[in-house]
Order: structure tokens, then C-alpha cells, then sequence
């Protein structure tokens, strides 16, 4: 039996529910409904619970689309190796952790350089055990053997911590960690906070080479079509923000678009190619 919200689209035989209260999403769909003017033409009061998957959404984006849709924002973590989610923000939770662990997982961070456990607040790697964690690659015993070790751990590639209430959050992909003088830049966090910037539509952050200093984060942003906001405006207000060595020392350019794939992840592979080739 339908329920009484349910309609028939007969135009196009399609079947339309009313009054949706809960949708799936990625971090670009987020933006756009926490950023774009468009939003403000529809009736999306029904809207209380927003899903985000497939990427990482930031805390600041997480808190914007809440304040605007008036809606609780909730996110998981989980892998293809792991087959389903491990962890995931049930209950209250703060904006922009991946959440705590669900049944019959173990999880924990480790020291990049040493592999030792880390305890609350400590940047590292996120490992993660259980019978859910895939038994390895197929063909390929060698990749599996890096991935999954004598212990059962999935070394996972993403940078995380958990804090005193044992709720995870993510940083940034291990390989894209910026390295500005030995310390580590995880570009999500700026793009986080540039994504707050009311000037700002969208942005990615990559590091740039330097001989001295290792790399230099830089910022490439997507302003608003009709906003004056310079690249030194943009500069300092990250400098407020963050840590003296996260600051935006490889510049700021402005760009029409954001390359990301299907599910929404920035691929900065590709911003960074077009930056080397700018360099030579």
C-alpha cells in the first residue's frame, strides 16, 4: 500500500513522494545548497535530515547548509576494502566528524612514520579491523600485503584522530598532505575554511613546489560572479584562521571550476598538472 504522500508523475510515468524529508548527498551538492542564491526560489522546509557520502564534508560547510535548510547533517566512513561503513554520526555528534564506530569494528590512528598507536587528539592513521574488511585484492597478494597487515589492520591512507568522546574525524588522503617545512597541511581543512568565505562559490588547495620550504599551499578559487574579493583579501583571511605554517604562501588564483569526479571529490591531480605545466 503507497503512502497518502505518495503521487504519480503521469506525464512521464514516473512516481514523485512528497515532502521529502531525508536526502543523500555529496560535498558539491552540500555547497551548492549552503552557497547558491537559487536555493532561496524553493520550498525546502521538509528537508530535517541531509546524508553525506562518497567525500568527506567539511565542519564548515556542514554548519552552513544546517543553518540554512535548518536540517541536521549526518556523514559516515567507510571504504570499497571494507565493504560497508565503519563509522558513522548517529546521535548527536559535532559537524564534520565521520562519527563513531559501528558493531563489530575496531579502529584506531597510527604515527605515519612509526605505525605505533596514538591516543585521543593525535593526528594519524586510520586503521580499522573487523569481519567486514575485505580479505584482500584479487591476483594481487603483494598490493594486498600493503594494505592489510600481519595484525589484520586496513591501513586506510586517510589522516584522522578520534577526540575524548571517541568520535573520528577525517583530515585529508595521506598523499595529499601538503609538507611546508616538515609540518603537514591537510588541504582539505583550508578548503574547508575557504568554503565558509561568503565570496567564495568554490575551492581546491595543492601544494607548490619550493626548494627551500618543501611546498607551499596554494588556493584555487571559484568567487562569486559579481564579487570584487582580491587574492590578498583571501590570503589574509586564512592567515587569521589557521596556523602560521598553513598559510596560503604558494598564492591564490581565481578559476572558473573546481575539476572533481562523479562522487564529488576535488582531484587535485589534475589542478596540480596544470599548475606544473604553469611553472615551467
Amino acid at each position: 500500500m503507497l503512502p497518502k504522500n505518495w503521487e504519480y508523475g503521469w506525464r512521464r510515468g514516473t512516481k514523485i513522494l512528497d515532502n521529502i524529508t531525508v536526502i543523500p548527498l555529496v560535498p558539491p551538492v552540500a555547497l551548492q545548497l549552503a552557497k547558491n542564491p537559487i536555493v532561496d526560489n524553493y520550498d525546502v522546509s521538509s528537508i530535517k535530515c541531509i546524508i553525506n557520502s562518497a567525500a568527506a564534508l567539511t565542519a564548515e560547510v556542514a554548519e552552513l547548509v544546517n543553518k540554512r535548510l535548518n536540517a541536521s547533517v549526518k556523514q559516515g566512513y567507510g571504504l570499497t576494502e571494507t565493504t560497508f561503513a565503519t563509522h558513522y554520526t548517529s546521535g548527536s555528534v559535532k559537524a564534520g566528524a565521520i562519527g563513531k564506530l559501528l558493531p563489530f569494528v575496531e579502529a584506531k590512528i597510527a604515527d605515519i612514520e612509526t605505525n605505533t598507536s596514538l591516543g585521543p587528539n593525535q593526528d594519524g592513521e586510520i586503521l580499522v579491523r573487523g569481519p567486514l574488511i575485505m580479505k584482500g585484492y584479487r591476483h594481487n597478494i603483494e598490493e594486498t600485503r600493503n594494505c592489510i597487515d600481519e595484525n589484520g589492520w586496513l591501513h586506510t591512507g586517510d589522516i584522522g584522530y578520534y577526540d575524548d568522546s571517541l568520535c573520528f574525524w577525517y583530515k585529508d588522503r595521506k598523499k595529499e598532505l601538503i609538507k611546508y617545512n616538515a609540518n603537514q597541511v591537510p588541504p582539505a581543512e583550508l578548503e574547508g575554511l575557504l568554503a565558509a568565505h561568503p565570496e567564495v562559490v568554490d575551492a581546491a588547495v595543492v601544494g607548490v613546489p619550493d626548494a627551500t620550504s618543501g611546498e607551499l599551499p596554494r588556493a584555487y578559487i571559484v568567487k562569486r560572479k559579481d564579487s570584487n574579493v582580491t587574492a590578498n583579501q583571501i590570503a589574509d583571511y586564512i592567515a587569521e584562521n589557521v596556523a602560521p605554517f598553513k598559510k596560503l604562501r604558494g598564492g591564490v588564483v581565481f578559476t572558473d571550476i573546481i575539476p572533481r569526479s562523479a562522487s564529488g571529490k576535488i582531484l587535485r591531480r589534475e589542478l596540480k598538472a596544470k599548475m606544473m605545466k604553469e611553472l615551467k
